[in-house]
């Protein structure tokens, strides 16, 4: 006997800790803390002591969370303990409900799309809180191409179940689509098209980082530099850490004269992004520009340690080796550069006037026909080419190649001159 009041008790017990449990989860729900509310009342389940009013909330919640099989079952549940009614009407309506959304379905996947269309708007009007209705109608329109119309729908079944990642990744999948046809347009050249496409992804997905940064690019391409930064802005506002953002906010700020800051936003972009070598280039290059030689050597440093292959590094370190008269640095880097960078006509000028300094006129010489192969009117390289030709004892080719530097108003009064001198010694 005494068992017996305890078990009876216990039950009690159970079933005042359930009440409360579930009168929490009612107001979760209300407040459209549906995931909260969905956890609770398994909760509630797992432990026993659910009733018929507890299933039937439990079939509400999984209705709004788009599980039409669970409501069901948890329907029918509520109906096994009180066949009544109000629980009856309730059963029909969601069978009612699948099998509207099996007809709409069938329409839409058999091309009957307008009639698809209807038939969705009226459930939509019968079931106004079921946002997987919303979902499918956007995937219509989507199919249809009519991305306005899908990103509304998708918007809607966001707003009806925010839980359900599946709607909010519908929409930026059609900004990305947009912006991948913006990126197609930017490599034709055509940068007005292009952001176009790519204010039309923001508009649809405002949280799309990458797409105010191509938008940025294309007004960089244009320069107007006051939309990069505005788009810049908004990118970096989405994610701080959006190295590619950085990078272009540093050349603007470099274009327009500001290095210091432009070194800030580089420096940013290579501590989000170790990787980001052309943003330790451009670190290096404004370093190099700002006569900070040692930091721009270490930039450019860690830019062919990244990308063994960029010619660009390369060449502006044998430059800066090349002021500092270190000219087995130089000679190396140059070496480099039209190693990676067939077609480095000026590191091959750059390669010959060191030669000519060292007297090396054979090497000036090869140095200097490679570059001028691959740029036939580079005065500059005609002109070392007349140096180490003078400097070889070939007076004739030597004269042929100042002629040809002449032709250049840069080079003109140096080649002259040194035409003047071979005259004079014949």
């Amino acid at each position: 006997m005494n068992y017996l009041k305890i078990i009876s008790s216990y039950l009690l017990f159970l079933n005042f800790l359930a009440a409360a449990n579930l009168d929490e989860i009612k107001d979760n729900f209300s407040d459209g803390l549906f995931d909260i509310a969905y956890s609770g009342i398994i909760s509630v389940i797992q432990n026993g002591g659910m009733d018929s009013e507890g299933y039937a909330l439990a079939a509400d919640i999984a209705f709004r969370l788009d599980s039409l099989n669970k409501a069901n079952e948890y329907l029918k549940k509520a109906i096994e303990i009180d066949d009544n009614e109000e629980f009856r009407s309730r059963w029909n309506k969601l069978d009612t409900l699948h099998q509207n959304l099996k007809e709409a379905k069938r329409k839409s996947d058999s091309g009957l799309i307008d009639e698809a269309i209807i038939d969705y708007e009226n459930i939509i009007d019968i079931f106004p809180d079921f946002a997987t209705s919303f979902h499918r109608l956007g995937k219509i329109y989507y199919k249809e191409k009519d991305f306005d119309e899908a990103v509304y729908y998708y918007n809607k079944a966001r707003e009806k179940n925010p839980y359900n990642e599946t709607y909010s990744k519908e929409i930026s999948n059609i900004s990305k689509k947009l912006a991948i046809e913006g990126n197609e347009i930017y490599r034709r050249k055509d940068y007005e098209g292009a952001i176009e496409k790519y204010r039309q992804a923001i508009r649809i997905f405002p949280e799309y980082t990458e797409a105010y940064y191509r938008a940025a690019k294309c007004y960089y391409m244009l320069g107007d530099y006051d939309s990069v930064k505005e788009k810049l802005d908004r990118a970096i506002q989405n994610d701080p850490t959006h190295s590619s953002s950085l990078k272009l906010y540093g050349d603007v700020e470099r274009k327009t004269g500001n290095s210091e800051s432009a070194i800030s936003y580089y420096e940013q972009a290579v501590s989000y992004n170790s990787n980001n070598y052309i943003a330790h280039y451009m670190l290096g290059k404004t370093y190099y520009e700002l006569q900070s030689n040692d930091k721009a050597i270490q930039s450019l440093k860690n830019t062919v340690s990244l990308a063994p292959t960029y010619a660009k590094a390369y060449e502006l370190l044998g430059v800066i080796h090349l002021i500092s008269e270190n000219n087995t640095e130089a000679i190396r880097n140059f070496e480099l550069t039209i190693a990676n960078d067939p077609k480095a006509y000026i590191a091959n000028f750059r390669l010959a006037s060191v030669y000519n300094s060292q007297k090396k006129y054979d090497l000036a010489k090869r140095a200097a026909e490679a570059s001028i192969d691959i740029k036939k009117n580079y005065a500059a390289s005609w002109y070392e080419l007349g140096l180490a030709e003078k400097g070889l004892g070939n007076r004739g080719g030597a004269k042929f190649a100042f002629e040809k530097a002449a032709k250049d108003k840069k080079w003109r009064k140096n080649a002259n001159y040194e035409i003047k001198l071979l005259e004079k010694e014949s």
